[in-house]
């Protein structure tokens, strides 16, 4: 998936007439089960923080703001998030674009009818016979197209990325990033996603990728995401002081809160404890409401981390304590076309280097101009090829004076037992012992343990005095007893696991994060019967996830329903017919329950739907298989 979008919510430097509001954080008091809520209790003078002033739309706001409006339009987080039916115009779809495509000896192409878009995949075997053959119709487009763009499909209301993307940059369709070869429209798009994608979302509430229809009252990231609820500002057609925010106004901290939201990317976002994921308003702090953790530098590449990271590693932000910030260089409203961009941030580099007209930079005006067109930010600011996404580069946030400098290799080490891989980004506006950033600690490292399994042992015993103490404070807290559950899985205490998944489904019976691990722990401790129960309840709750069905599967296997495992296979496959273990275990059905030619037919298909380079693989494993 793309990196978090452009959305450029950032500083512009406030004039003498601005007006700054100052604020402290204050530590939250545990009430369990209820925790208050920021939107009510923070003090400030702006009314459109409360809970319950209403949102209306970005279109109430075009009649006294058409300017501004009509500019945004073009701006990218004006054009983040939409139903493609609504955009299908935005792309090109000729051979001279690469669609179709080949990867993985299957053929990717997009179809446009009319104002209707179907990603196609198709996989076949000398003759033209087709192993598979998958369309899917995408319903959303994310992604502005200034770096690429991303497309979801819809099945009921759960969403998945399509495996073909667009990359802006080379111009061209190809697989979107880190899709392997055995997956076909089954990536699941959760909320986190689509909140710095999309203006907003409809989650169904304990589900990973299904939504409530409409998905949204708004597509792309709209006017109230950076400026609050506009009821009471439109109720009084601005008359009424403080009915809206304007962030160039805010302090820095709070100013800063509403480019972070979405451009503060950290290695783990927890929601705080009460929230939900969109709850945050502009004008309020953002650690009330999301705790981001970042490796701590000693255990990270400064080029890897996110803008607003690499930002406060700049000198230009250190010696300007904090009055510089995003929209210092980037106007929210205007995205600059590209013949005016050079002009466009050299101003800004010019307002704080050197006087009106003139610069402060060691290279001599002719040189500057033969080298970049005098574009102070393609010197201080290079693009940086990102390691994860193919086609795609980012600017360089860090502000160097010699950005074209050879950085010196940094020696990379994993972090060792006792000591913590994440701090908090906040820290400097809570108390070092506050309960809440522990809890949001624990959560974080059961997180990154599950990611990176590789290294989850430290990464548990990290967590589980944290997580164990924040139990202790609030035993119904779900996602905490959750990512205990989830420690001690990863540590191979089963049945420890089990009864914090099992005291997270009382509470909330159809929360799928649960309901998946409850039926592996109940497979592995060799209690079939309710671990079929848990497969029967988690495929109810998402019916659509290939790999349910698939590992399903296993479990059947173990019990000896050949019949069931079948069935279990085939629904995996209609889902996701380039599963190659799915394929592989059906083979496995069908020989173990004695249909040796329908077994024989069977690993012929899978042998066809496996990239070419993994065919002696696939026959070995066979003999192995045929030989125990």
């Amino acid at each position: 998936m793309f990196r978090r979008l452009l959305l450029g919510a950032v500083l512009v430097v406030a004039g003498a007439s601005a007006v700054w509001f100052t604020w402290r954080g204050k530590k939250n008091e545990p009430a369990d089960p209820v925790y208050p809520d920021p939107r009510a209790t923070f003090e400030t003078p702006y009314l459109n923080v409360r809970p319950d002033v209403q949102y209306v739309g970005s279109k109430s706001c075009v009649e006294c703001h058409r300017d501004q409006a009509e500019s945004y339009a073009h701006h990218s987080m004006g054009r983040s998030f939409a139903i493609l039916a609504d955009a299908a115009g935005q792309d090109r779809y000729d051979r001279a674009a690469h669609n179709p495509f080949e990867r993985f000896g299957t053929r990717y192409e997009v179809e446009r009818d009319e104002r209707k878009v179907v990603h196609h995949v198709r996989r076949s075997v000398t003759g033209g016979a087709a192993v598979f053959d998958v369309a899917r119709e995408a319903a959303f487009v994310m992604g502005s197209g200034s770096h690429g763009r991303g497309y979801i499909v819809s099945r009921d209301g759960y969403l998945y990325q399509s495996p073909i993307s667009w990359y802006t940059q080379k111009e061209t369709w190809d697989v979107s990033p880190g899709y392997p070869a055995d997956m076909l429209f089954d990536r699941p798009i959760q909320v986190q996603c689509l909140y710095c994608h999309a203006n907003d979302a409809r989650p169904v509430p304990h589900t990973v990728n299904h939504y409530y229809e409409p998905l949204a009252r708004e597509y792309a990231i709209g006017c109230e995401r950076c400026h609050g609820p506009g009821e009471l500002h439109v109720a009084s057609q601005g008359k009424t002081e403080f009915s809206i925010v304007n962030p160039a106004r805010l302090e820095p901290a709070l100013r800063d809160a509403v480019c972070e939201q979405c451009h503060l990317q950290g290695e783990n976002r927890i929601v705080r404890r009460g929230r939900d994921v969109f709850d945050y308003r502009p004008g309020l702090p953002l650690h009330l409401f999301w705790s981001v953790f970042m490796r701590p530098p000693e255990l990270r590449d400064s080029k890897a981390v996110g803008q607003v990271e690499q930002m406060r590693l700049s000198k230009c932000f250190v010696k300007s304590d904090g009055r510089l910030g995003c929209i210092s260089c980037h106007d929210p409203h205007v995205l600059p076309k590209p013949a005016e961009r050079a002009s466009y941030y050299r101003e800004r580099c010019e307002a704080c280097h050197g006087n009106p007209g003139q610069t402060a930079c060691s290279v001599p005006l002719a040189g500057r101009r033969q080298k970049n067109e005098n574009a102070c930010h393609l010197c201080h600011m290079p693009s940086l090829q990102t390691a994860d996404i193919a086609h795609t580069a980012m600017s360089d946030h860090r502000v160097r004076r010699r950005a074209d400098a050879e950085e010196p290799a940094k020696p990379t080490r994993p972090f060792v037992v006792g000591e913590l891989p994440l701090v908090y980004f906040h820290r400097h506006l809570v108390p070092e012992d506050d309960d809440e950033v522990r809890r949001d600690l624990g959560l974080a490292l059961a997180e990154l343990a599950e990611r990176t399994q590789r290294v989850a042992e430290p990464l548990t015993i990290a967590a589980m005095p944290l997580l164990d103490g924040a139990v202790r404070q609030s035993p119904g807290d779900v996602p905490t007893r959750e990512a205990r559950g989830y420690a001690l899985w990863l540590q191979g205490r089963s049945a420890k696991a089990l009864e914090d998944f099992e005291a997270v489904l009382q509470r909330a019976p159809e929360r799928e994060r649960s309901l998946q691990p409850a039926a592996y722990v109940t497979m592995a401790l060799d209690n079939l019967d309710a671990s079929v129960e848990y497969w029967r309840r988690l495929l109810a709750v998402n019916p659509w996830q290939a790999d349910y069905h698939t590992d399903h599967a296993r479990l059947q296997l173990r019990r000896r329903d050949w019949l069931a495992a079948a069935e279990a296979i085939r629904a995996a496959l209609r889902i996701n017919p380039a599963n190659v273990k799915a394929r592989q275990l059906l083979y496995e059905a069908l020989l173990r329950g004695g249909e040796r030619e329908k077994a024989q037919t069977e690993f012929e298909l899978l042998i066809a739907a496996a990239p070419p380079e993994r065919e002696e693989e696939l026959r070995r494993w066979r003999t192995g298989f045929r030989d125990k």
